[in-house]
């Protein structure tokens, strides 16, 4: 899969100066290693996990990994189980990371297809035999676009 500029916010605090040694912080890298460990590498690297005491929200990058989740939900419970950071209820939500922003006028221009002839006679002619205006106005456009 091609890399992104998507940067894990655990990465982020590892390199900020003093937060390394505070409790919170080591007992959130234990869960998202115990996290790792449990789902395994490929769906750890597209869900972020949430902990807290009732529940873990695992929040998918897509409805796919939000499904694999879903489906191995007991077996990643009982890997957590094993490990100093247990739970007993997993609450899976899909929150697509968003597209990074193009600038304008960085994609394609737009081009417009032209039909072949055939294709644009067989167009008017059908407009021509239509009840509703509407969709024979339509067609008829269509039919202009001919090469």
């Amino acid at each position: 899969m091609a890399q992104d500029a998507f940067t894990r916010l655990d990465q982020l605090i590892d390199r900020l100066p003093g937060l390394r040694d505070e409790p919170r912080h080591q007992n959130a890298r234990a869960e998202q290693q115990a996290w790792r460990a449990a789902a395994g590498d490929e769906i750890a690297d597209h869900t972020v996990v949430q902990p807290n005491e009732q529940y873990w929200l695992i929040i998918a990058d897509s409805p796919v990994w939000g499904h694999a989740v879903t489906h191995r939900q007991q077996e990643i419970i009982a890997a957590l189980a094993r490990t100093s950071c247990p739970t007993t209820t997993l609450k899976v939500k899909v929150r697509p990371r968003p597209a990074p922003m193009k600038p304008p006028g960085a994609g394609p221009k737009h081009q417009t297809r032209s039909l072949d002839p055939q294709s644009a006679s067989l167009l008017s002619d059908t407009a021509d035999g239509l009840k509703s205006g509407d969709l024979a106005q339509a067609l008829k456009r269509l039919s202009r676009h001919r090469s």
